[in-house]
C-alpha cells in the first residue's frame, strides 16, 4: 500500500510504515530478551526491551492513520468506543507477543551456558509465566464470541410464603455465578487485580531459591488461591432480604437497609456490544459489608418478579449516594472518580430493567 505526495512521488502509506515499525519493535524486544540475563549488558537489554515494546505499540497506532495528511489525527477516542472485537484483537496481539518473548527466552536458556543453576531456574519461571499468560490471551482473542441473548423473561418461582422471614435474592446455588463476579466484587478497581498479581509474582524470580524451595512456594501460592476462593465464595453468596424490605442478611450478619449507602455495578464483559453478558450490582453498607446481587447470568435474568419487587423496595428505603473523597467534599468529581458507581435512581433502573446484550450500562468501566 502506497500513497502519493503533493509532487506526485509515491510514498509509503502510514499503514505500511506502522506495521513495519511494529514488527521491527517486536523483533528488537524479543532479541533483547536473549541478553537480559547477562549481568554485563542486562540493564541495557532491559532498556532496549522497553523501547522495542514502545516501538511496537507506536507502530500499531500509526497503522490506523488513513494518510499522512489526515486532519483528524490523532483519532478522537470518544468517536470510536471500545468494542468486543477490539478487545479480542488486542488480546490476540498481546498473547502472540508474549509467546514470542517466551519462545525467545526458551531458546536463550537452551542455547547459552548459565553461570549458575539458579539463574536457569529463575529464567524458566519467567518464561513459563509469560508462556501461560500468552497462551491464555491468545485463546481469549481467538475464541469466537457467543451469540447475543435477547432475554426479557424472568425465572419462574413460587410466590413468597407469608410465613417466610427471609427471601434469598438470587438462585439457591450460586456456583455458576461466583466465578463471574466474585473476584471483581472484592475490589473497587477490578482491573488492578492482574497488575497486583503480576507485581507480586515476578519479584519472586529475583530470589535465589533451590528447586525444592520453588516447589514449596508453588504449593503455598496454590493454597493461597484456594483460601481466597473460599473466602470470595462466601462473600459472593446471594444475600437475603426480609419480607418488609427493611433488613438484609449478608452472610450471617443482619444489617438494616437504612445502612446501605452505595451501589456499584460490575459486568462480564464491559464492552457495550458484549454478548452473553453477566451483570451484578453490589450494595455496600456504612459498616463496609457488601452484598453481591446477580441481575443477569450470560444474558439471562436472574431475579424473579417477587425478588425484584423486594429489592426495589429495599433500594427505595436506602441512602444510596455516589461516594466522594475527603478532597472533594461536595462530590463534584464523584462521577469521574467512581465511574461504575450508581445513584439511587440509577440503581432502581438497573434492578427493574437490567441492561441486556447490546444495551449500554450507562456507566464506565473501572479504570486501572
Amino acid at each position: 500500500m502506497v500513497g502519493e505526495s503533493g509532487q506526485g512521488r509515491r510514498v509509503l502509506s502510514p499503514f505500511v510504515v506502522g506495521i513495519a515499525l511494529a514488527v521491527f519493535g517486536a523483533a528488537v524486544a524479543a532479541g533483547a530478551t536473549l541478553y537480559i540475563a547477562d549481568p554485563r549488558v542486562g540493564v541495557l537489554a532491559a532498556i532496549v526491551l522497553s523501547f522495542g515494546c514502545v516501538g511496537a505499540a507506536a507502530g500499531l497506532v500509526l497503522a490506523r492513520r488513513k494518510s499522512w495528511t489526515d486532519p483528524s489525527w490523532p483519532p478522537d477516542a470518544g468517536s470510536k468506543p471500545w468494542n468486543a472485537r477490539r478487545t479480542r484483537r488486542v488480546s490476540l496481539l498481546y498473547g502472540v507477543f508474549l509467546l514470542l518473548i517466551s519462545l525467545t527466552g526458551t531458546a536463550a536458556l537452551v542455547g547459552t551456558d548459565q553461570p549458575e543453576a539458579d539463574d536457569a531456574v529463575r529464567g524458566s519461571v519467567i518464561v513459563g509465566v509469560l508462556a501461560l499468560v500468552g497462551l491464555w490471551l491468545t485463546a481469549t482473542g481467538a475464541r469466537r464470541p457467543p451469540e447475543a441473548v435477547r432475554s426479557s423473561e424472568r425465572p419462574t418461582a413460587e410466590s413468597i410464603d407469608g410465613g417466610e422471614e427471609w427471601v434469598r435474592l438470587g438462585p439457591s446455588d450460586p456456583r455458576g455465578l461466583f466465578w463471574r463476579w466474585a473476584p471483581l466484587a472484592s475490589f473497587n478497581q477490578p482491573f488492578l487485580v492482574p497488575m497486583v498479581l503480576g507485581a507480586f509474582l515476578f519479584p519472586l524470580t529475583a530470589f535465589r531459591f533451590d528447586w525444592w524451595t520453588w516447589v514449596l512456594v508453588t504449593v503455598g501460592l496454590l493454597a493461597t488461591v484456594v483460601i481466597v476462593s473460599v473466602v470470595l465464595h462466601r462473600r459472593s453468596r446471594p444475600p437475603s432480604i426480609s419480607r418488609d424490605a427493611t433488613r438484609m442478611l449478608i452472610g450471617r450478619a443482619e444489617v438494616p437497609i437504612a445502612s446501605v449507602i452505595g451501589a456499584m455495578v460490575i459486568a462480564s464483559r464491559w464492552e457495550p456490544d458484549a454478548t452473553a453478558r453477566s451483570l451484578a450490582v453490589i450494595l455496600t453498607t456504612s459498616g463496609k459489608a457488601r452484598a453481591v446481587i446477580g441481575l443477569r447470568d450470560r444474558g439471562h435474568l436472574v431475579l424473579t418478579e417477587d425478588q425484584t419487587t423486594l429489592l426495589t423496595a429495599a433500594i427505595e428505603q436506602s441512602d444510596i449516594r455516589l461516594p466522594h473523597d475527603k478532597e472533594d467534599p461536595t462530590g463534584r468529581f464523584s462521577r469521574s472518580l467512581y465511574p461504575n458507581y450508581l445513584t439511587k435512581n440509577d440503581a432502581l433502573q438497573m434492578v427493574e430493567q437490567p441492561p441486556g446484550d447490546g444495551d449500554r450500562l450507562q456507566v464506565s468501566p473501572p479504570s486501572a
